[in-house]
């Protein structure tokens, strides 16, 4: 999912601090995606996702590698001169990209 923070796009009260952006982001990511995780990795036999829960990724390598695959799709949506080289490690594995707002 990449938000295109622009704004004469994003505005309102919810988006005038860091925080409460972030917030909604998170909210946003785990809205569209738990339920396809639990669909896929779930099954009667074995609950793969209990939960899902937050992390500082200087802490945690896997995801440092989400940061490096978001940086790398924003660099490609926002056309900057040298996304090429960041995308091409990604770019057979990307499924679905939402830009929000329109």
């Amino acid at each position: 999912m990449a938000i295109d923070k622009s704004p004469e796009k994003l505005w309102g009260v919810g988006f005038q601090t860091k925080e409460s952006f972030y917030e909604y982001a998170c909210q946003m990511v785990f809205t569209n995606a738990l339920p396809y995780l639990k669909n896929k990795l779930n099954t009667d036999a074995e609950k793969a996702i209990r939960k899902i829960k937050q992390q500082r990724s200087s802490a945690n390598n896997l995801l440092q590698v989400a940061d490096y695959i978001s940086g790398a799709i924003n660099r490609k949506i926002q056309e900057k001169k040298d996304w090429p080289e960041y995308y091409r490690f990604i770019n057979d594995k990307e499924m679905w990209v939402q830009v929000w707002p329109k």
